[in-house]
This record gives structure tokens, C-alpha cells and sequence, in this order.
């Protein structure tokens, strides 16, 4: 028992500690373990939160359960007055309420320990059915995940159904049901994964099964979330996929007549279900709904294609092109015209799977053509997709169709010959030549290649017409305003080219006073014609290239691949605008995988020469020379990269990508002396870190990260700036190639991180490397150091290991002092940065002596001058990192944090002059008292240690004493710092007292910092909030009452110019118990507050602080009136004039108007949908008859929210039907058509 108490005290984070505490469990046996620690359940079950250790504690459970479970059986333990095993009340209940959890450990509870539970004990699956079924509230969505895995275990099969009320002979089909339709997406996909899944596929769906199916889909057929439809959809195919053969096996069976009934249902179903689909195409259904039934209607022709012969059936008598109707094709027709492309994607293949649409589709070709033609990228997609189908169903021949489109293609070049502004707005070209390129991508036209061998040379020469006159633009060094004119025209005359008339309807004009129709030509027209023109030239020649591959019938001549070569080289070496050479770079791509490949060695040595080309274009530093400069070398890290990517491995090697990159990293470590000679290295630093970002080289690039590094972080010191720049992102690439892309929001996470161990043992030269930088850097602290940023950033990201510096002399140990001395540095991110290195490489067994260290290396009086501010800083900043990074995490080891608690801390007190008015330094003072705010004023970890009780004892007198004083200096640097932290420790110090008056509160909501008065207000929001709420903890500090506070609040509401002290004002305002006291007092000379004053000032600053960016102004302005409506209606009911009453009322209605639209926040929203219920009673109803036919406005925004496309507004919402009971007219004699008339009106203005 020794070892188990010792095992107890080491982190459940430790895998090891599970190995042992499994094999202890055969010896010992759970219960021995349960009475020596009660707590097991629950602990095993909290270290599932990490993926790394839930499968060891997924094992130990299970065998403490297990062990349990045999011991019980042995001595046939009972519980008093109860049936159940005992091992089952103890092991069962926290795993159940663990899956009720919204936790992370409940996913993977579910992945790791459910099955292997339920497969070795399928006697849980009835208590935790029972018992989740028991419960006041039934938990649906644990209740469908447990049978979830208990069907794919196969527990369900054996189960027996008692008829039509009772689902497997385990749960209502009502309980079924509510899952199915239930408002969260996840359970009612769970459950819809529940029916359509099974361990054996031909497993018989009942009608049963089909109904709550059916029951699904109209329900969720327009899910929002995209992940919600994919798994939809992975449902829906194994539910097709279970009809399929499940459907081969009752006809086998055919003679009996349950089998018949079970096929008549299947087919019944799928007849169903396709004409739901086809339904759920009209126009106006939305994206998701449409989404979702041509996925479906996809799956049902690829699994129901074959039409199975009448003799000789082998299943359901369904087959999908028997369910195309000349409405369906025509439905489907217009979905090609969806703005999105997978929708028109889905809708295509459709359509040439369809029957007998060749007469259909005919009237489409001139339509395509047309439309092809057209200066809209999304008419030449459809006009792509509808030539497409065309050629497809064989009406008009492919050949025919590449022939139109070249000679409407012709016909654009010659006009953009002439002038490229007419081009630009009525014929830019890259629509047929999209066009062209999809025609010639279909599989039919890949098959028959040979077939438009004949218009290959018209569609190269036409190519590259179009790239010839573009060329200039997206060449040009300032392509984004650049337009085409010739050199002897004035600025008048360019000016005069912007706008041109159609010389075809100036013709037809004959009346004088008929004007003929100006175009307006921007700049920004002309370069998207050009770029977008210029991708669809190389995408088509890439195309070209990749259909070269038959040897008998060669598609392209030698000569012209070579030209296509030359074509895309001079295109990425001269363009300037990424959006041609970005997508430039994909058709090389595919010439160079082609000839790389290729048989004939003239070609097969092209791309090897064009690398030399390149290489040697670098070198050179001429004036005249081709390559950009600027733009991160524009289009030649691309071309590298498209040579390279398309060199075969040979030998798990790619030869030349070596050879290359020895040459670059050569020059991109050449020293610069003049600003004539560093071209060349921003050429070749530029193309490193294409090559390092480049995923399809990752491993390739992998032997060359430290080389890399090694000539990155000299880079920093560089003298000139460019240098500098493609340095920093070489190096951003080259640590996002080592330690991975960013997996979560915290940039210094540890999924991000890496060990020193393993980090030196793959770049070994790193190490000599990185320790010489840091020592070189560390020599001139108080100057600033690029490079030391650089260092710093690589060892961010490592962290310290068990077996660190034990097979070899290579610690992070070493790196530790001069961390230290990088603490002291001028630059306060340098410092902040250095805090961070020294947390991660400090190791858990010298984190005590560390932080000792830190802590005695303060100065102990202010007569000590040993250490500059900025080096207390940096040890303040160390100390700060190094104790967060291991105080609240639970790895921790107990003895551990005893020592801290025991020896480290209590050493603060030697420097608590730091934290009084002695300390000139405001940053330093602000460090220093945020340490005491985050280890010092903690509960749990003081209660026992008599010197830290002293220490906050003093510190306690040292705040309170600064609150007597007056406020430091706002001009001063870190004064805002200061006074808010001495906030956070006057409300820890004041409220953790049984008795004080609330004057501190009173002075803090008065201070001139704005982050002071923010962080009181939202204490005191939380205090308020606690008091409505009836708790302990609010009732303690009475401030509900405290008149002088409200008061205070009052003039804010007046005064506050910040807007986020503003909202917390309204938040506070919302809970005080003096709010609903009307008339409020006031200082002003203008009287009191009355509640029509009140709500007119509340419109006014919603009216002038919509607008606000991100704030929560207006939620707390609507919810404060949401509190006073009531009042105000119950004065408006008892006085005699209404009239500024219902003024007021039917402002109020407005501006809920306009907090719905559209446009609004979904938090705004949401907030109006509460306040809209809560005052529905008083407003929608209307009891006291004052507000008549106005109170129908509200129905305006009602609707609007009903019509959101957050689930969470809709139903927030649903309320105020239901309260109103119709239309809220009690009292009022109106008929409802003329109620609904007016609704309708309002709705619709």
C-alpha cells in the first residue's frame, strides 16, 4: 500500500502511473483501492480530458470495473434496500454523468472506454438505459450515444421489439422521436446515426425506422453547419447501402410474406425520397436545403444505377433513371445556375447520367455560347457547364463545340487588338477560354484526344495572341493602374480612353435626341480582364501539355512544347500581378511533370536547363535584368517551385532539388556591402522560403532546415532592409516547417512546441549555432538586437524533457544563463520574450531553485543600486512566466509546490518595497504587485504557511494605504498599470472582509483610468448579478441597497464617455434594486429622472451608439429598457394624456426594429429576443387597452427573428407566441383578417 500512496501523489498526466495502478488492480483488487481512495471514479475519469492519456485511463477503469464487478459476483455483495451490484453504483453513475457533460473527455469517454466497456460487460447497457431513462430530465443526448455503441457492438440485434411503441425493445419511440426533431443538430444527427447504422448491413429497416427517417429529414434538410450535412449525407449512404443488400437477402426470401412487405416499404421509401429531393430543388430553397438533396439524389444513382433484369430480380425494384421526369430534368437544369459551385458541380453529373435529355439540352447550346461570350465570370460558368452537357449527351458534337468557341475567341482577340478598354467591358476573352478548357477537361474529349488534334495549333496561336496583348498589363511594375495607351497620347487623351461609346448602337441611333450608351472603363476593369485572361491561357496550355501523352498520335509537336516552355518561363521571370503568375504556375506545372517524365531526351533535359536559366538570371546584378525585385521576387519562387515539385523521386530523392538549394543557400548567405549587390541574396532568400512553405516538398525541404536557419538569423542584423525583410519570412516559414502550423489560438501552445531533446537531435549543427547567437547577442544587452529576437523565437518553442542532456551533451541547460541575461535588455519585448523561453527550458525539479534565484536577485531596498529598472523588469517578468507556467497546472507534484509555497514565495517580502510609493518605476511597481495578485491572494494556498499569512498581511496594509492617496500622475508611464492592479487587490482585500463600508468602491468608480473604472464595474455587475440571484455571496456586501452607489450610477449614465464603461453602468443599473424606484435623483438643475425621461435619454444613446465597434453598449442598453417598459406601460395606463407615452412606446417598438435587421450582431439579436419576451406580457397582450393597433408593430421584429439562421435566436423568440396566445389583442374588437392584414403591411413595409 506504500507504493499506491506513492503513486497517488504523482500526476495523473504521468502514462506510466496507469501501467502500475493497472497491474496493482490484479493483486489488490478495487474495492481495497476505492476505501483507501473514495475519489478513484471520478479521477480516472477527469484524466480523460487529454487525448494523450485517455486510452491508459480508458484501460484502468475498465479493469477497476472489472475487478469490482468479480469481487461482487464472488461475495454477492448488495447495497441495503437496492437491487443493483455495488460495482455498478460506483463505476456506472460518474461515467454516465460524464457523458451528459459538453466536456471534451466525454468525446473521448466515447471513443475509448464506451465500447470496450459495453463489448466486455453488455449488462451495463440496461443500467445506464435505466438509469439515464430515471432521471427527473431525460439526457437524450448520452441516451443515443450509449445505444449508439451499443448497436455497433452488436447488443441491439439481441434485443427483442415489442411492437410499434418500443424501438428494439429499448427505448419509446417517443423518446426516438424527440431526438430525432430535437433543436440541437448534434443529438438529432446522433440519433439519425443511430438508425442508419448497424453492425450487420443487411440488418431489416422496419416502418418504424422509415417514419422517423422521414421525420429527420424534414427537419434537418436545411442544417446550416457543413460538417452537420457531410455526416448527414455519410448516413444517408450507409442507409442506401444497408437497402441495396439488404434488399438481395429478402428477395432470396421472397416467398414469405414479411419479406414482400419489407421490399414493398423499401421501395416505397426510396420513391419517397427521391421525389422529396427533386421537391427540394425549386428556386427558393435555400443553399443548405439544396446542398443536401443533390448529395442525396448523387448517392441514390451511384448505388441504384443497375436496372435489374425482369427475369431474374436480385433486389428492391428501384432504379433512379426510371425516376427522371421531364419537371425533374428541368429542375435540376436550373440548378446549374446556382451561385455555388459544388451545387452546380453535383447538378452536372446528374445531368449526364440522366435519360434521354438530348433534346432537352439541345436549346442550351446557343444559350452557352452566348453566354461564354459574356464579361461575367459566373456566365462563362454556366455557359461551361451547359456546353459541357451539350457535348456530353452527344447532341452536338465536341468538335463542333471547340470550333464555335474558337471563332468566338478569335473574333474577342482581334477586338482587344484594337482596343483593350472595349475588350475589358464587352469581350474579355477568358470566358471561352474557360469554356474551351472545361470541354476539354471531360473525360470523353481526355479519350479521344486525337479527335481535336486538328484545332490544337488554332487553340496554341490564339493562346498566345491573348497572352501577347495582356502581357503589358500584368508585366507592368504597377499593373493595378496601369492603362494601355500609347506613348505619344497626353494624360488628356487617357483620361478620354476611360469612357467609350459602342460603336454599333451609335450607328443604329437616329434620333438626334437618342443617345447611344456609355461604358465606363476603370483601371481595376482592365487589369482583372487581364490577369483572369492570362490564367486561363496557362491553365489551357497546362492542360495541353498534360493530354500529350499518347505516342502514336502526339498531341503537341516537340517544337510546340518547347514554345509552351518558353511561354510560361518569360510569363513567371516578366509578370508582376500574382494573380496571373500564382495560377501561372499550376499549368507549368503539369508541363514540366510531362516532360520530366517524357522518352525523348530534347525534352526530358528542358526543365534541368530552365533551373540553370534561372539560377543564372540570379546571379546576375544587371540594370536591365527581367526579374522583379520587389513583390517577394513575383513569379521565380513559383517557377522553381514548379520545376521542382514535377522532378520524379528517384531513390527516395530528388536529385537537382538538392543541387538547387546548395546553390541557394549560397547565395543567400553572401555578405552584402553595397546596395548594388544584394539582389542576388533576395532572390535566392525569397525562393528558400517559397521552398520551405511548399508542403509537397516537406520532407524533400527537411534536411535543409538547419542550413536554413543558419542563414535566416544572421539576417537580422542585416543593414538593409530588404534583406532584413525576406529574412523574417524565411525564418516564419521555416519554423512553421518545424514545429507544425498553428493548431490553436495560444501561439506559444504546446502542440506548437517541441523538446529540446528531440529538437537538437534532428538539427544537430543547431545547437553550436544557437548557443554562440545567443552568447554573441547577450554581450550588448542595452542595444537593440534583431537577432536576438530570432534566437529567442526558435527556443519559444522547446520545452524541457525527462531524459534532457542523458544520452548526450547537448542540454537546454546551457542556454539558461544567457536567457537570463537577455531578461535584462532595453526592449521590453525582448525581455517579455526571454520570460518565456526560461518558463518553458526551466525543467519541473529545478523550478524551485529557479524561482529562488530569481527572487534573491531583486534589490532589497531602494537604496540598492545593483540592478537597473529594466533588469528587475525582466526578473519580475521571469518570475511571473516561470510561476504560471506550473502553478495552476496539476502535474505539478505536491512536493513541488509545497517547496514553493514554503521557501520561494515567502522571500517576496524581502523586496515589498516595490510595491510602495518608493519604487519610482510604475512598470516595475505593476509587475511586482501582479505577482501578489496571482500567487499571493489565494485562499488555498496560504491558509497553512505563517510567513506568507505575514506577507499578506502587509501587503493588505500597503493597499489600503494607497487608497487613502491621491492617484498617480496620468502622464506618467505604467500609472494606468498600477492603479489597475491596485484595483484587483482592493477588491480582493476589501470583499474578503466580513465588515467595510463601500467608500473604496465609490473612489474607484471615480478614478480617471478608464481600466480602473472598468474592471470595478464589472466586479460590481458580478456582485449585483449574485444578490438578484439570491446567493450568499451577493447578500454578504448589500450593495443592492447602497443609495449613495446607485447614485453614482446615475451621474455615470450621464458622464461615462467610454463605451465599455458605459455598458457595465446599464449592467449595473439593470440589477440594482433601486432601478424600478422612479423618479431616479440627480445633481442636475433639470429636475429628476422620470421614467419617460429615462427611457427617451436610454433611445437616444441606442440611436447614437448602434454603430459602436466592438461593445456591448447596445445589449445593455436594450435590456435596461427592457426592465423599465413595464413601468413606463403602467404609467401610461393610470395618467390621463398618453400621447408622450405612447410616443415613447412606439420609439421603443423602432428601435427594436432596427437591433433586428440583418445586419446586427447575433449577441444584439439575441438579447432583443429576451427583452421582447420578458415585456410581451405587457406590450403583445396589452391588458390595460392603451397602446390599440400599435402594439402589432412588434410582430415586425418578432418575424424577423423567427427568420434568423441562428437556431439559438429563433428559439429564444418562441416564447413570445406563446405568451401573447395570437396576437395579444385582449381587450381590442378587431377582426382578425383585418389583424393579419395589418401585420402583413407592417412586415412587408
Amino acid at each position: 500500500m506504500d507504493l499506491f500512496h506513492q503513486l497517488m501523489t504523482h500526476s495523473w498526466h504521468v502514462r506510466s502511473k496507469y501501467t502500475f495502478l493497472v497491474t496493482m488492480v490484479t493483486y489488490l483488487g478495487s474495492e481495497i483501492i476505492v476505501k483507501v481512495h473514495p475519489n478513484m471514479p471520478n479521477d480516472v475519469l477527469d484524466a480523460m480530458e487529454e487525448q494523450t492519456t485517455a486510452p491508459y485511463a480508458s484501460e484502468l477503469y475498465e479493469k477497476l470495473l472489472m475487478s469490482h464487478k468479480a469481487q461482487s459476483n464472488t461475495i454477492s455483495v448488495r447495497t441495503e434496500g437496492n437491487n443493483e451490484p455495488n460495482w455498478q453504483q460506483m463505476w456506472l453513475p460518474p461515467l454516465v454523468k460524464t457523458l451528459n457533460s459538453k466536456q471534451k473527455r466525454s468525446a473521448l469517454l466515447v471513443q475509448y472506454l464506451l465500447p470496450r466497456l459495453l463489448k466486455n460487460n453488455p449488462d451495463c447497457l440496461d443500467y445506464i438505459i435505466s438509469y439515464l431513462q430515471s432521471s427527473q430530465q431525460t439526457e437524450l443526448s448520452a441516451l443515443v450515444t450509449c445505444l449508439r455503441v451499443a448497436r455497433r457492438q452488436g447488443l441491439l440485434a439481441k434485443k427483442e421489439s415489442h411492437g410499434t411503441d418500443t424501438w428494439h425493445g429499448v427505448i419509446p419511440v417517443s423518446l426516438l422521436t424527440q431526438a430525432v426533431c430535437h433543436q440541437d443538430n448534434q443529438i438529432s444527427q446522433q440519433a439519425l446515426s443511430l438508425l442508419c447504422d448497424s453492425a450487420k448491413t443487411t440488418e431489416v429497416l422496419t416502418s418504424v425506422d422509415f417514419d422517423l427517417i422521414k421525420l429527420f429529414i424534414r427537419s434537418n434538410m436545411k442544417n446550416q453547419s457543413a460538417a452537420g450535412r457531410h455526416c448527414m449525407l455519410s448516413d444517408f449512404k450507409k442507409l442506401l447501402l444497408r437497402i441495396q443488400e439488404g434488399s438481395v437477402v429478402l428477395w432470396r426470401q421472397k416467398d414469405q410474406e414479411a419479406a414482400k412487405t419489407h421490399l414493398i416499404e423499401y421501395k416505397e421509401f426510396l420513391e419517397w425520397l427521391c421525389d422529396y429531393c427533386f421537391s427540394s430543388l425549386n428556386p427558393d430553397a435555400c443553399y443548405p436545403r439544396r446542398t443536401a438533396a443533390l448529395g442525396t439524389l448523387t448517392l441514390l444513382g451511384s448505388i441504384f444505377t443497375d436496372n435489374p433484369p425482369h427475369n431474374k430480380s436480385c433486389g428492391v425494384d428501384f432504379y433512379f433513371a426510371n425516376q427522371w421526369s421531364p419537371e425533374c430534368i428541368q429542375t435540376v437544369m436550373e440548378c446549374l445556375t446556382d451561385s455555388y459551385v459544388g451545387n452546380r458541380e453535383m447538378a452536372y453529373q446528374l445531368l449526364i447520367a440522366a435519360p434521354n435529355i438530348t433534346q432537352k439540352v439541345l436549346p442550351c447550346y446557343s444559350i452557352g455560347l452566348e453566354l461564354a461570350k459574356g464579361s461575367k465570370p459566373q456566365d462563362s460558368v454556366i455557359a461551361a457547364n451547359l456546353l459541357g452537357l451539350v457535348s456530353e449527351s452527344g447532341a452536338v458534337s465536341m468538335e463542333q463545340v471547340i470550333t464555335d468557341l474558337l471563332v468566338g475567341l478569335r473574333s474577342q482577340i482581334n477586338t482587344a487588338k484594337c482596343s483593350l478598354l472595349q475588350a475589358a467591358a464587352n469581350e474579355p476573352m477568358y470566358g471561352l477560354l474557360y469554356c474551351v478548357r472545361t470541354i476539354l477537361n471531360n473525360k470523353r474529349c481526355q479519350t479521344t484526344a486525337s479527335t481535336i488534334k486538328s484545332s490544337v495549333e488554332s487553340i496554341l496561336q490564339l493562346c498566345f495572341d491573348a497572352a501577347d496583348i495582356v502581357s503589358p498589363v500584368v508585366c507592368n511594375t504597377s499593373p493595378e493602374g496601369y492603362l494601355p495607351v500609347s506613348d505619344e497620347k497626353d494624360a488628356r487623351v487617357s483620361l478620354e480612353c476611360l469612357v467609350f461609346k459602342d460603336p454599333q448602337e451609335e450607328s443604329d441611333t437616329k434620333h438626334p435626341d437618342d443617345v447611344p450608351s456609355v461604358t465606363m472603363v476603370t483601371p481595376q476593369m482592365v487589369l482583372v480582364c487581364c490577369w483572369v485572361t492570362m490564367k486561363e491561357v496557362s491553365l489551357l496550355l497546362g492542360q495541353l501539355s498534360q493530354m500529350c501523352v499518347d505516342t502514336k498520335c502526339p498531341l503537341l509537336t516537340v517544337q510546340q512544347l518547347k514554345n509552351v516552355g518558353k511561354f510560361f518561363m518569360e510569363l513567371l521571370m516578366q509578370a508582376r500581378h500574382r494573380g496571373a503568375f500564382e495560377l501561372s504556375y499550376t499549368g507549368f506545372e503539369q508541363l514540366c511533370s510531362k516532360l520530366w517524365r517524357i522518352s525523348d531526351k530534347t525534352l526530358n533535359k528542358l526543365p534541368k536547363e530552365w533551373l540553370e536559366t534561372l539560377l543564372h538570371e540570379i546571379r546576375s546584378s544587371s540594370p536591365d535584368s527581367q526579374l522583379c525585385a520587389t513583390r517577394r521576387s513575383a513569379g521565380i519562387p513559383f517557377a522553381f517551385q514548379a520545376i521542382l515539385n514535377a522532378e520524379p523521386v528517384i531513390s527516395s530523392k530528388r536529385h537537382c532539388f538538392g543541387e538547387v538549394m546548395d546553390q541557394l543557400l549560397k547565395l543567400a548567405r553572401g555578405e552584402v556591402l553595397t546596395e548594388c549587390t544584394f539582389t542576388p541574396q533576395v532572390h535566392a532568400l525569397n525562393i528558400l522560403c517559397a521552398m520551405y512553405r511548399d508542403s509537397k516538398l516537406g520532407e524533400d525541404v527537411y534536411p535543409f532546415i538547419a542550413e536554413g536557419i543558419q542563414v535566416a538569423v544572421p539576417g537580422f542584423d542585416s543593414q538593409i532592409w530588404s534583406v532584413r525583410n525576406s529574412c523574417m519570412m524565411l525564418l516564419n516559414a521555416l519554423v512553421t516547417r518545424t514545429f507544425g502550423v498553428k493548431r490553436s489560438k495560444d501561439e506559444h501552445s504546446k502542440k506548437n512546441q517541441m523538446s529540446g531533446r528531440e529538437f537538437f537531435s534532428r538539427f544537430p549543427n543547431l545547437y553550436g549555432f544557437l548557443l554562440q547567437q545567443i552568447k554573441t547577442v547577450t554581450e550588448k544587452v542595452d542595444n537593440l538586437q534583431p537577432s536576438q529576437f530570432a534566437v529567442l523565437l526558435i527556443l519559444s518553442r522547446l520545452y524541457t524533457s525527462t531524459f534532457d542532456g542523458v544520452d548526450s551533451n547537448q542540454s537546454s541547460a546551457d542556454f539558461i544563463p544567457y536567457i537570463k541575461l537577455c531578461g535584462k535588455s532595453s526592449v521590453w519585448k525582448t525581455r517579455i520574450m526571454a520570460a518565456r523561453v526560461l518558463s518553458s527550458l526551466t525543467p519541473t525539479n529545478r523550478l524551485v531553485t529557479m524561482a529562488t534565484e530569481l527572487i534573491d536577485s531583486l534589490p532589497r531596498s531602494p537604496n540598492d543600486r545593483s540592478s537597473t529598472q529594466n533588469t528587475v523588469h525582466g526578473t519580475l517578468l521571469q518570475l511571473n512566466y516561470l510561476l504560471h507556467r506550473y502553478w495552476h497546472d496539476n502535474r505539478l507534484p505536491d512536493s513541488v509546490q509545497e517547496k514553493l509555497v514554503n521557501e520561494s514565495l515567502p522571500r517576496l517580502q524581502n523586496c515589498k518595497w516595490l510595491a510602495t510609493r518608493n519604487n519610482r518605476c510604475n512598470i516595475t511597481r505593476a509587475a511586482y504587485l501582479e505577482l501578489i495578485d496571482s500567487y499571493l491572494l489565494t485562499e488555498h494556498q496560504v491558509q497553512s504557511q505563517t510567513e506568507l499569512i505575514k506577507f499578506r498581511s502587509a501587503i493588505t496594509e500597503i493597499v489600503k494605504e494607497e487608497s487613502t492617496h491621491n492617484a498617480l500622475p496620468a502622464d506618467l508611464p505604467g500609472s494606468a498599470m498600477v492603479e489597475e492592479v491596485l484595483a484587483k487587490l482592493t477588491w480582493k482585500i476589501y470583499t474578503a472582509e466580513t465588515e467595510s463600508d463601500n467608500v473604496w468602491l465609490l473612489n474607484s468608480l471615480n478614478s480617471q483610468f478608464y481600466e480602473v473604472r472598468l474592471l470595478s464595474l464589472s466586479n460590481l455587475v458580478e456582485l449585483l448579478k449574485a444578490s438578484c440571484e439570491g446567493s450568499d455571496c451577493g447578500a454578504k456586501y448589500n450593495m443592492c441597497k447602497d443609495t449613495n452607489l446607485f447614485h453614482l450610477l446615475v451621474t455615470m449614465m450621464e458622464t461615462e464617455k467610454h463605451p465599455d464603461c458605459l455598458a457595465q453602468v446599464f449592467e449595473a443599473l439593470l440589477y440594482h434594486s433601486s432601478t424600478l424606484l422612479l423618479p431616479w435623483a440627480r445633481d442636475s438643475e433639470s429636475g429628476d429622472w422620470t421614467c419617460l425621461g429615462v427611457m427617451s435619454f436610454l433611445l437616444r444613446q441606442l440611436e447614437d451608439n448602434m454603430n459602436v465597434a466592438r461593445s456591448n453598449l447596445p445589449s445593455s442598453l436594450v435590456k435596461l429598457m427592457g426592465k423599465i417598459i413595464p413601468v413606463l406601460y403602467e404609467e401610461c395606463s393610470k395618467c390621463a394624456s398618453k400621447d408622450q407615452h405612447l410616443s415613447v412606446l412606439k420609439s421603443w417598438i423602432n428601435s427594436m426594429e432596427m437591433t433586428t435587421s440583418t445586419d446586427q450582431t447575433t449577441g444584439l439579436k439575441l438579447t432583443c429576443a429576451q427583452t421582447i419576451v420578458k415585456v410581451s406580457k405587457c406590450v403583445l397582450e396589452d391588458p390595460a387597452d392603451v397602446m390599440g393597433e400599435m402594439s402589432l408593430l412588434l410582430w415586425k421584429p418578432i418575424i424577423t427573428l423567427l427568420q434568423e439562421e441562428e437556431e439559438e435566436i429563433r428559439q429564444a423568440i418562441v416564447p413570445a407566441i406563446t405568451t401573447s396566445q395570437g396576437f395579444g389583442f385582449s381587450c381590442c374588437d378587431v377582426k382578425s383578417s383585418i389583424a393579419l392584414l395589418h401585420l402583413f403591411d407592417t412586415v412587408v413595409m
